[in-house]
Formats: C-alpha cells, structure tokens, sequence
C-alpha cells in the first residue's frame, strides 16, 4: 500500500497532495473528468514522458500542468490552499517504518487526511503485520483487510 486514508476523501474534489517545497504530489489527487487540468495532465504525459527518470512524471508532470493552466509557480500561490494531505514530507518517510510514541508525531498524522509512504522510496522495506510501527497501527485501523491479509510482511 501506498497510501493510507485516514479520512474519507469523499468530499473532496479538483486537489492533488502537497509533497513539500511547494510541488504537487501525484500519488494522491482528484480532477473533474474531461476538465482543463485532467486534460493538461494528459497531455504532459503524452509529450513528456521520461521512462528513465521517475518523478518527472509524477509530481513534476502534476507541477507543469498547474503552472502552464494556472500561471501559478508555489502550491502556496494557488487558490485554495488546503490542511495537509500528508503532514510527514516525501524525505521523511522513514519515520512510518519506526515505532514509537512520540505525541508530536500522532497528532501530525491525526491531523493528516492519508499517509503516504511513497512506494518509489520504501519499497525495499517490509513492515511486520501488526507490529508498531506507525505504517502498521494505521494500516491495520484503516486497511485491516489488506493489512492482515498479508500474514506475515506487507
């Protein structure tokens, strides 16, 4: 799993994720179908894609589009400036793979809408299924079918 909801997103549309420093992140987001920035998007993969370089189509690709349809250069400058999707940043994402305690960190994540572990990132780490790590406890209250469907690792 790449993401974690925490709460339910339903409600929400025309977003994408903040991953820090002011670009998009593409792991989680919503577009109005057939609308201009869905159809941007499209477009940049269709002309720009990179196999060999990963974040060029993906929050690169989502920060291209906004700027070229919404002329706006910080995530921080577009209209609606929303409450963390994620509240831990791209480059601390081992902190969901260690346990602990610590308060700060469980109200950042209870005040977040997901988690997001980006799987580019962790995919060489295996959490134990119900261990207590931080990415397992939300897991398994959020996800339990596919957390403790994985029996031993997930």
């Amino acid at each position: 799993m790449d993401v974690v909801v925490l709460h339910s997103l339903q409600n929400m549309s025309n977003f994408a994720g903040d991953e820090g420093y002011g670009v998009p992140a593409s792991g989680v987001m919503s577009m109005k179908a057939n609308g201009t920035l869905v159809n941007a998007c499209l477009d940049e993969f269709i002309n720009n894609y990179r196999g060999d370089l990963w974040s060029h189509n993906g929050p690169q690709a989502i920060t291209r589009a906004l700027n070229n349809n919404c002329k706006r250069k910080t995530a921080n400058s577009w209209e609606t400036v929303m409450e963390p999707l994620f509240s831990i940043p791209r480059h601390e994402w081992q902190i969901y793979f260690e346990e602990t305690n610590d308060i700060k960190i469980d109200e950042l994540i209870n005040n977040s809408m997901a988690i997001h572990v980006w799987n580019k990132l962790s995919a060489k780490r295996f959490v134990k299924v119900g261990s207590n790590t931080l990415y397992s406890v939300h897991a398994s209250k959020y996800c339990p079918v596919s957390h403790w469907s994985s029996y031993t690792f997930f």
